[in-house]
């Protein structure tokens, strides 16, 4: 029976939820370093095998980054909860798992949700909605909000979040 590799005990204690992806990503790039296969992240692996007339270093060569992306393979998916595991445990490589992860949860994710927030939080109010919001029908580009105390009022959408 093969020992447990420590390094990868490091990924057991920091599993992926979706709010941490940062952290996450940097210490599965620490772990896959580690273990000399980091650049399974960034190289995606050839998905045609050497043709007979391939040199045995090419074929090696081949053989030596299948290999090392299933376990970086195993590492990322071994270190992400349950409904990401199910999400990304039919992708080929490495490299898919993390645009498809970098897509959703990379820097420029982030930056769209906190605009949005923004914009949200300086929409202003339409004149007449501190009523109940319910008492009429919501105009084009209006949408309900619920403010801190609980109550819920109608806003008008800027141009911009269009």
């Amino acid at each position: 029976m093969a020992a447990k590799n420590p390094i990868s005990s490091i990924l057991n204690n920091y599993i992926l939820d979706g709010t941490n992806y940062p952290g996450w990503l940097h210490k599965v790039k620490l772990v896959l370093e580690m273990d000399e296969i980091d650049y399974v992240l960034t190289q995606v692996p050839p998905h045609i095998p050497p043709d007979p007339t391939a040199t045995q270093e090419e074929r090696n060569a081949y053989e030596k980054h299948v290999k090392d992306d299933s376990i970086g393979k195993c590492y990322l998916l071994a270190s992400m909860n349950d409904e990401l595991l199910k999400q990304h445990e039919d992708m080929d490589d490495c490299t898919s798992i993390l645009l498809h992860l970098n897509e959703f949860y990379g820097e420029g994710a982030r930056s769209l949700r906190y605009n949005t927030i923004c914009e949200l939080v300086n929409t202003k109010m339409t004149r007449g909605t501190l009523g109940l919001v319910g008492s009429r029908r919501l105009g084009k580009g209006e949408m309900v909000l619920t403010v801190g105390n609980g109550t819920k009022v109608a806003a008008k959408a800027d141009n911009r979040l269009r």
